[in-house]
C-alpha cells in the first residue's frame, strides 16, 4: 500500500519554488486537485491565493504556513 498525499483539496500552503526565478513567485497556494506521483515524489495542482492561477507542484515545494 502506497503512502497517501500528506496535503489535501482545500488546504492553504506556501509554496516555494525549487529554482530561483521559476514563476510563478512563492506564495500562498491553494489544494485545488491530488495528483499521482511522478517518480516518487506525488504532484498537486494548486491555485494562487492572490493571482488564481494554477499550476502543478511537487509535494517538496508545498509546506504549512
Amino acid at each position: 500500500m502506497r503512502p497517501p498525499h500528506k496535503f489535501n483539496v482545500g488546504q492553504t500552503l506556501d509554496f516555494t519554488p525549487h529554482r530561483l526565478g521559476e514563476m510563478p513567485a512563492d506564495g500562498r497556494y491553494e489544494v485545488v486537485r491530488l495528483m499521482p506521483r511522478e517518480g516518487k515524489e506525488f504532484l498537486y495542482r494548486v491555485r494562487s491565493v492572490k493571482t488564481g492561477q494554477e499550476r502543478m507542484v511537487y509535494e517538496t515545494q508545498l509546506k504549512e504556513p
